[in-house]
C-alpha cells in the first residue's frame, strides 16, 4: 500500500498574492474573453464562471493563522482554567494541613506528591483535581475542612475547574487536528485557481505576441519580467 502524498502548492509566491492576481487576471479574462474564445473555444464564459467560482472558493477557506488565532485563544484560556486549578488545590492543601495536623498520609492522598509534575501537564492535571475533590467532598473529611474556613462552593469549585480543563482540552486537540486537513484543503483549492491560471497565460502567449501590455497582463510571473518592452537598439548604418 503506498502512502499518501502530502498536497504541496503549484506555485512559488505568497497565497495572498496568487489570489490577488488571480482575481485581476479574471477580471482581465472577462474583459477580453471574445478574443480569447475565437481562437480558443474552450475559453468561453463557461471556463470563465469555473475560474470564479474557483477563487471564491479559495476565499472561502479559512487561512492557517485564523485557526492560529483560534489555538492561542484556547490556549490562553486553559492557562486561565489551570491558574484557577493551581490555586483552588494549594488552598485546598493549606485547609487540610489544619484539618488533619500531623497526618502527611492524609495530607498525600489529596495528590500533593503528584501536584508539581500534573499541574504542568494538562491532561493529567484534572487526575489530581477530580482525587482531591472526592476527598475533600467525603462526608467524614468535608466537614473537619469546613470547620477550618473551606465552603460547600471553593469544594465545588475544585470539580468545576477540572471539567473546565477536560473541556478545553478536548477543544485544543480537536483545533488542532482539523489544522492538517483543513491546510490540505486550502492548497487544494489554491492550485485549483493555479491551473486556471497558467491556461490563461499559455493561451495569451499565442494571442498577445505582439502586445506587450497584453502579453504582460497574463503573465504568471510578471515581477520577473521588465514591465516594459526595452528600447529597440538602433541598427547601424551600413556602409
Amino acid at each position: 500500500m503506498t502512502r499518501p502524498k502530502e498536497l504541496l502548492r503549484d506555485y512559488n509566491k505568497p497565497d495572498s498574492t496568487m489570489l490577488e492576481q488571480g482575481q485581476g487576471m479574471y477580471d482581465n479574462l472577462v474583459e477580453n474573453l471574445p478574443v480569447f474564445t475565437a481562437k480558443y473555444p474552450t475559453i468561453d464564459a463557461a471556463f470563465a464562471l469555473g475560474f470564479k467560482t474557483a477563487i471564491d472558493d479559495a476565499n472561502d477557506v479559512p487561512h492557517d493563522r485564523v485557526l492560529v488565532e483560534e489555538i492561542s485563544d484556547d490556549a490562553a484560556r486553559m492557562e486561565g482554567f489551570v491558574a484557577d486549578g493551581k490555586s483552588a488545590f494549594m488552598n485546598l492543601i493549606i485547609i487540610a494541613r489544619m484539618a488533619f495536623p500531623n497526618n502527611p498520609t492524609m495530607i498525600n492522598r489529596f495528590g500533593l506528591p503528584e501536584y508539581e509534575e500534573y499541574s504542568s501537564i494538562h491532561t493529567k492535571f484534572p487526575i489530581i483535581l477530580d482525587q482531591a475533590h472526592d476527598l475533600a467532598n467525603d462526608p467524614i473529611n468535608k466537614p473537619l475542612l469546613i470547620s477550618k474556613g473551606m465552603t460547600v462552593a471553593s469544594i465545588a469549585n475544585i470539580a468545576t475547574v477540572s471539567e473546565n480543563i477536560k473541556a478545553e482540552n478536548k477543544l485544543l486537540f480537536s483545533e488542532k487536528k482539523k489544522r492538517i486537513p483543513n491546510t490540505q484543503e486550502r492548497i487544494k483549492k489554491y492550485n485549483a485557481v493555479w491551473e486556471f491560471m497558467v491556461q490563461i497565460s499559455e493561451c495569451s502567449k499565442m494571442l498577445f505576441s505582439d502586445n506587450w501590455a497584453m502579453y504582460h497582463m497574463f503573465l504568471l510571473y510578471p515581477e520577473k519580467e521588465p514591465a516594459v518592452i526595452p528600447p529597440v537598439p538602433p541598427i547601424p548604418p551600413t556602409e
